[in-house]
Formats: structure tokens, sequence, C-alpha cells
């Protein structure tokens, strides 16, 4: 048997007969290397390492108290993750209770000219509506690249590029990649056209952005991409989707053409806007500002703020930024406040799922009916709701403090130093940074729940083929599991058929089991046939008419005044769908 002496001067390992089994300097066999190559090991590695630091007190001797030493922080362990949240929310209480020395660090730190400056030093052109003087020409690729990148990927503001991520539409299990959309000023294709995803899918190399959309040097564009992405950028196979490629290129031919001051002013006063938050509280000048012709056809906004004329709306306000800029920090507060006990939260995910293999099931008895549906596109129907996953309540990680934290480790800020502008702006970066991380991710995730799990609120994600109901709506007066069927299946279970119907709606028909667009037959939609494409648009038409109708505005002050029923055909599909399927379950049950 072994004998192991830790106090020592010299560590050893002993056995009752012979010498040291191990002869090295601490007779200690060298462990095995795990590399950041086996990514699956490694980051349960950094998981456990985290786990222990929270755990081990090395300010204590294990020579003279090893219990302390080993378990010492436990009693003292909490989340640093929601310490974080904690300090954030309390800075902008702080900053919002005290206007006037709110106005104070505004001014002095000067947040909102810094901004100007910087994206002034981009186009190499001044701010002339506010500042004065003249904008001498456009600015050249290269300026353009610069200040729109910096524009997207360091303010989050989209002005004439768009870009976003997305997953590989396809094949979802090939993770996901760059998108850019149409820009948000000038050109843009309308909303019905749009609706159709499978146009929206074209990939191009940085080289064929550069050969057919040369108003902007991509290559430069890119390189401002997060850091943490620009290694899949930079990669020489790296491609993105140009979802509007006739709306580029019109771009593209007319730059040349645009009115150089208002482009540059647009640019600066999207900047102003979308940084209001910097703007001392008396700047009545920005509050007041008129609405009047700004550039490339679109109006500008008036500002309002918000004010807080009580503590409980300073504390409200602030919820809303924490819970949207830390929104899992902010989830798992919430979610220890409404479920603080194990059990009830495993009753609740084990109610609310089971309503929803209810609805399921009673949608494929509907498909089962459908005469105007082929018997082989009621298979793909059915498949595809079999595939469907459903995320409810919150993401099981947020409940373990060591993956909470590591998921907020790169944000550090002293809140006795820092104040509520210097976290904010943080928080800001860390937030796209997570959204461009997604790039190197190798395969999507379907566990993911892309909203705050607190919001009072559910989704449908046709590309993955999920439906997610966080904590927030698992309550009343939507849900309890302890009600009687009737209020559960009339409460979550109309919301649950809603979600469950925009997979089988004129979009999400086109997405199949899997989350990947379908590329249809000739005169099909998605996965459908020919015959049932026509029975779904004959179907899809009469919501649309009948929607159309609803003109509830006065005709004589708006224009126009009835419901747009192409536009909004998605949500009152979902809406009639989803009652026939709670009505229908509910009969069906007796």
């Amino acid at each position: 048997m072994p004998l192991l002496s830790l106090c020592n001067d010299d560590l050893t390992v002993k056995y009752a007969h012979g010498e040291p089994k191990v002869k090295t300097e601490l007779n200690i066999p060298a462990a095995p290397q795990i590399t950041p190559n086996d990514k699956e090991k490694y980051d349960a590695a950094k998981v456990a390492v985290s786990f222990f630091q929270e755990s081990v007190n090395t300010s204590v001797d294990p020579c003279e108290d090893f219990y302390k030493y080993a378990c010492g922080k436990y009693q003292k362990a909490s989340s640093t993750a929601l310490t974080k949240e904690k300090a954030f929310f309390d800075a902008c209480v702080a900053a919002t209770k005290d206007s006037d020395h709110n106005n104070q660090i505004l001014i002095s730190n000067n947040y909102l000219m810094k901004r100007v400056r910087k994206l002034a030093d981009y186009l190499g052109a001044e701010f002339t509506y506010a500042l004065g003087g003249r904008v001498d020409r456009l600015p050249n690729k290269v300026q353009l690249a610069n200040a729109l990148g910096y524009l997207s990927f360091d303010q989050n503001i989209q002005t004439l590029v768009t870009p976003l991520v997305d997953t590989y539409w396809p094949d979802p299990k090939k993770g996901y990649t760059m998108f850019l959309d149409q820009n948000t000023a000038y050109m843009s294709t309308d909303d019905d056209t749009r609706r159709v995803y499978l146009r929206s899918w074209n990939l191009r190399s940085i080289a064929e952005l550069q050969n057919q959309f040369g108003f902007v040097d991509w290559q430069t564009y890119m390189k401002m991409v997060p850091k943490v992405a620009q290694d899949k950028v930079q990669s020489g196979d790296f491609r993105v989707s140009v979802m509007e490629p006739d709306q580029y290129a019109k771009m593209s031919r007319d730059y040349a053409g645009f009115d150089k001051e208002k482009l540059v002013n647009y640019l600066f006063m999207r900047l102003l806007l979308s940084n209001a938050q910097y703007l001392p509280t008396y700047a009545s000048s920005f509050k007041d500002m008129p609405e009047e012709p700004l550039v490339l056809g679109r109006k500008r906004r008036n500002i309002h703020f918000s004010e807080s004329n009580t503590l409980a709306d300073t504390q409200a306000n602030c919820a809303k930024v924490a819970n949207e800029l830390m929104m899992f920090a902010n989830g798992r507060v919430f979610v220890d406040y409404v479920y603080p006990d194990e059990k009830y939260r495993d009753l609740i995910r084990s109610s609310a799922g089971g309503v929803m293999h209810n609805i399921i099931h009673a949608f494929q008895g509907m498909v089962d009916q459908l005469d105007w549906m082929s018997e082989a596109t009621k298979r793909k129907a059915i498949e595809k709701s079999m595939n469907i996953i459903t995320n409810i309540a919150f993401p099981d990680w947020i409940m373990d403090n060591a993956k909470l934290d590591l998921y907020y480790k790169s944000i550090t800020f002293d809140p006795t130093k820092e104040n509520y502008y210097d976290i904010w702006t943080k928080l800001t970066m860390f937030n796209i940074e997570v959204q461009y991380k997604h790039l190197t991710m190798a395969t999507a995730d379907y566990d993911e729940f892309f909203m705050p799990p607190g919001i009072v609120n559910a989704w449908y994600h046709p590309e993955l083929n999920t439906i997610t109901f966080p904590a927030g709506i698992l309550r009343p007066p939507y849900f309890h599991p302890d009600w009687p069927a009737s209020i559960k299946y009339g409460g979550i279970g109309l919301i649950a058929g809603h979600e469950l119907i925009h997979g089988f709606d004129d979009q999400g028909v086109q997405w199949g089991p899997k989350g990947h667009i379908s590329y249809p037959e000739k005169n099909c939609i998605g996965w459908m046939d020919e015959q049932s494409t026509k029975g779904f648009k004959r179907l899809a038409q009469c919501v649309i008419d009948e929607y159309s109708t609803f003109c509830p505005l006065d005709n004589r002050t708006y224009t126009p005044n009835c419901v747009n029923g192409a536009q909004t055909q998605g949500e009152n599909i979902a809406d009639n769908g989803g009652a026939f399927r709670l009505i229908e379950f509910e009969f069906t049950r007796g």
C-alpha cells in the first residue's frame, strides 16, 4: 500500500517494500496533456479548473488545515456572472437617479464626440450637419469599408451594408456562416418577395464580392469583423451569402452619383441617433428635433428619452437593459427567483413538454385528414413535426455557476472605478463578439435559446426546426403545471399550436425537418409536391384575402388603412392553425 506524504519538504510515494516506484523530482508521473485541438475535452477541463478555483482556498496552508484549503471557498462561492450582472444593474440605477452627476460624467468623458471623431477619421470627412464645413468628395472604397465596418462591428449600427450570422442554410450540421443583407437606407426589395428564402442564399468569396460589388473594399471590411472570428473570415475558403445581390449591384453602379454631403451626414446621423444615451438629459435640441427629409429616401426619426419619475421606473428600465445585455445571467436570476426548487423546474419542463407533445400529435392527425395534400407530402409534413426540438424554460448550462461564469469570463470591469457607460460599452462589444463567435462553431446548436429566458414570448426557429418556450411565459396567466388541462391548453397550448404552425406556414414549409433550406421542384414550395403546393396556395390566398378586408383605420387619416394580408399571412395562418389544433385536441380528449 502506498504512503503519501504531503507536508514534508520532499514529496515521495513509498511502497511497503522497496524504493519509490516513480523516480521524478516529485515522484509523480507526468500527466497526459489535453490540447485545444480536442475541443470537447479541453472545454470540459476548463470547466473543471473553474470549479476547483471556486472551491479551493489557496490562502490556507493545506498542512495546517486541509479541509479549509480544499473546501474553504464553498460557502463564499457565488457566480461571478451574477455579481457582474448585479453591478451593472446598480450602476444603471445610480446613473439614472442622479441626473446632475450623470450629466457631468457624460460631458467630462465626451463619449459621443469620441465616436464621431473616430468615424470622421475613417471617412476622411467631418459631420458638417452639426459642425459646419463641407464634404469635398465621396469616401473611397477603403474609407467606406472602414466606416461601415466600424458602424457594423463596433457600434452594431447597420447602414449601407447589413451583416448578420445565421446557420449554413443547406445543412446546419456545417455550422454557421455570414450573410450580407440589403442596406437599410437606400435600396430594398419588397417584403412580399423576401418571403421566399432560397433567393437569399447566394454564396460569394471575398474576391467575388469585390468583382461584383466594388463600391466597398471588402477585404478591408472583413478585417473589421470581431477578432474572435478573424481566423475563420480570413481563411481561403470563407464564403458569405449575399441576400440581395441585385440591390448590392445597384448600389455599386449608383454609388458614384450619390450626394457626397448627404451620404456622409447620413452615416454620422445614424451614429448619433444610435448613441442617444450619451447625450445629457438636458439636450432639448435633440429631444425636439423635427422630422424632415434626410438622405436616400429616408426620414430622420425623433429622439425620445424615457423619463424615470420613480425608483420603480428606474429599476424597471435598468432591468430591461440588463436583460438585453446580460440575458443569460439575468435569466439565471429570474429562474432562481421563480423556480427556486429543482424538482419544480423539472415539473415545469415535463408538464409544458407534455402539452407540446400532445399538440404535435393532434397536428399529425390533422395532416392525415387533409384532402388537398398528397400522401408523399403528408409523410414529409409528419416527419418534420416529429423532428421538432422543443427548448423549455432555460438552457441547462445557466444553472451551473462554472459554465455561466466561463461564458461571461471575458467581461471584466470594476464598478468602483468604471461608470455605467463604460460597462455598457463593454457589454455591447461582448454581445457583438458572441454573435460572430458562432462562425467558429463546427455545427449548429439546436439547444440555443437566442433570446432571454425571462422574456414573455415564444418562438419558432425555422433554420433549426426548434420551438422555444422561455421561463417568462411558463407562468400565470399562461401556464401553471397544477392547473386543469383545459386552462393549460387554453393558455400555453394555444401558443404552442401557434408556434408549431409557423413551421408549416408560407415561410416554414421552405425548411426541412433538420432546419435545412429546401430546394423545391418546379412550381412547388419547399418540400411539397405540385399537387400539395396548389392546395396550399389556394388556402393561403383565402387567408390573405380575408385579412386584407380588415380596415380598422380611418382612410381619411391613414394610408393604407387596411391590414396587408400577404405580409401578415404567416402570423394569421399560425393564429388560426394554433386555435384549431387547440379546439380539436380538447374535443378529442373527451
